[in-house]
């Protein structure tokens, strides 16, 4: 009985140290992103570029952190701006590709509606800046962004 007692605790022991080394290891698998809910106003309001645009070009950018990995930068042809610039073209980065750390990973000819703020005065976007559109009931954009869809 004491043999199974030390054999059930070393096994539990040794499965703890492998997730644990597991987790050490591959950092970006610990990583997630977690997004707030919030109202197609709230989106609105919190956003600093909002358009409707075509992904013309995209180019990937060196890491600026080695868990986070690498950034793009997606050029856009502007179909219909709402808010933050009148420009025909604009880029937009993203920190990283990785969807799992709130990066976009998006085509280059993929057409939709951007949200996205700024960081040290250039336009940026993440996964949380645009699910709540993707996610959300357009028709609660409808008044909001005239012509989105």
């Amino acid at each position: 009985m004491l043999v199974n007692m030390i054999f059930k605790n070393a096994q539990l022991i040794s499965l703890t140290m492998i997730l644990s080394i597991g987790t050490l290891i591959l950092p970006g698998a610990a990583l997630a992103c977690s997004c707030a809910q919030i109202s197609a106003q709230e989106h609105v309001a919190g956003s600093n570029f909002i358009f409707k645009g075509k992904i013309v070009e995209r180019r990937l950018t060196e890491p600026k952190d080695p868990v986070f990995g690498k950034g793009v930068v997606y050029y856009f042809q502007i179909e219909k701006s709402w808010k933050g610039t009148k420009a025909k073209r604009i880029s937009i980065s993203v920190p990283t590709t990785e969807t799992s750390l709130c990066g976009v990973k998006l085509p280059v000819g993929w057409t939709g509606v951007v949200f996205a703020g700024e960081d040290n005065g250039k336009p940026v976007t993440t996964l949380c800046a645009m699910l709540p559109y993707h996610r959300g009931q357009l028709e609660d954009y409808d008044k909001l962004l005239p012509g989105h869809r």
